[in-house]
């Protein structure tokens, strides 16, 4: 059962999805584009679990887009819920999930992170130079869609990028309406401010980082740094890419450590 709640916390109010009756053990932190439904079928899956709207996204509290804001916002929910919980993230809220984890260890049970999108690089100069080319090839076209004031082209750049190409075209209509609804977070995620560096290898919460065997290295060389400051199983799911997570919510749910 889908048990939506309000929750007031950092000056906003927060919609939460919760499903189960029972005490709440796992948060789900949705990337871009995302929204309270990206995770809804894993949090049912599961159960006992709530997934959320991040401020800024479409459907979200209003103000400011910046990874700092999104680590507060959590850590105020989780505060505001008084629950110690497993937090889930993937890609860009794979960044915001770990570093609440290093600001509020003592409310995180455990993480799961997913091709989380760190400020973080191997030492390898050949894998900081596969990174450097494929974050201009992401994001190049998008950039440009977005000059040209095609947001919608944009999002398809994106997705195309980390599906391949054709996805767009291939999408179920209810995930294509779905990354339509939150084309404006792409323009707030390309001009947010850079965020604060963070010591990750402090992270004192247990923690599984998952990369895809079939993802490309703008998204598998920042997990791979990850796991290799972090103690504990990591490593790659076979036959996946980087929209694992919302083309297979069982594998993904069966997947979690916890």
């Amino acid at each position: 059962m889908s048990i939506p709640t309000s929750v007031v916390a950092a000056n906003a109010t927060f919609s939460l999805r919760r499903t189960g009756a029972g005490t709440l053990r796992t948060i789900f932190v949705h990337g871009v584009p995302g929204d309270e439904r990206t995770f809804a079928p894993h949090a049912a899956l599961l159960g006992e679990a709530a997934t959320y709207t991040q401020r800024a996204f479409v459907g979200g509290p209003d103000g400011a887009f910046s990874i700092a804001t999104h680590v507060d916002d959590l850590v105020a929910l989780l505060d505001a819920l008084d629950v110690r919980v497993h937090l889930v993230g993937w890609s860009y809220g794979g960044d915001v999930a770990i570093r609440a984890a290093l600001a509020r260890p003592e409310r995180v049970s455990s993480l799961y992170l997913y091709e989380p999108s760190l400020r973080v690089f191997s030492a390898e100069p050949s894998a900081t130079k596969a990174f450097g080319e494929d974050a201009s090839a992401v994001f190049a076209p998008i950039a440009d869609a977005l000059e040209r004031g095609d947001r919608i082209a944009a999002m398809r750049a994106l997705i195309e990028a980390s599906g391949g190409a054709g996805y767009w075209e291939r999408l179920p209509a209810e995930r294509r309406q779905r990354y339509v609804a939150q084309v404006e977070s792409l323009p707030l995620l390309l001009n947010a401010p850079p965020p604060a560096a963070v010591d990750y290898a402090a992270l004192r919460v247990p923690c599984r980082v998952a990369w895809g065997a079939r993802t490309r290295a703008v998204f598998e060389v920042p997990a791979r740094a990850l796991a290799s400051v972090l103690p504990g199983q990591h490593g790659p799911v076979e036959g996946a890419g980087h929209l694992w997570p919302e083309e297979a919510a069982e594998a993904f749910v069966a997947a979690l450590p916890f």
